[in-house]
């Protein structure tokens, strides 16, 4: 699994406890702090699940800045992981294969994970958020 996202405030820490949580889980897990790095590490290893909260770019357009990540993993599911406000049938669209929202259910965020990786459908029941 990779889980990627770009450095800057929270970004390191949300990152990194991810990581933990997932390697805690059984998961093994790559981190990949830049698109550039991602696309890198796919390249190079065996990815059967990515995380991304890459939202980094100039252009501020959420549901394409990881464009050149997902063409490089094509089969591969990414999940969107975000603060931001994302219409998930858009991200869909786009060719995610779901939408986890911050802050996120841990039990849920796993689920997410171990259907997808079993094969399960993107898209179906894929956002998983904390109740409020």
């Amino acid at each position: 699994m990779l889980i990627t996202g770009p450095p800057g405030a929270g970004k390191t820490t949300v990152l990194t406890a991810l990581t933990d949580l997932l390697e805690a889980e059984g998961y093994r897990c790559l981190t990949g702090r830049s698109l550039d790095e991602a696309i890198s590490l796919v390249r190079q290893d065996a990815i059967a699940l990515v995380l991304t909260d890459a939202f980094a770019t100039s252009t501020g357009d959420h549901l394409t800045a990881t464009d050149g990540l997902r063409s490089t993993v094509t089969g591969i599911p990414v999940v969107l992981v975000t603060g931001h406000t994302v219409d998930e049938g858009e991200a869909l669209a786009a060719g995610f294969a779901g939408v986890v929202a911050k802050p996120f259910d841990i039990d849920a965020l796993l689920m997410v994970i171990a259907r997808l990786l079993a094969g399960g459908e993107s898209g179906e029941s894929c956002s998983c958020h904390s109740p409020e």
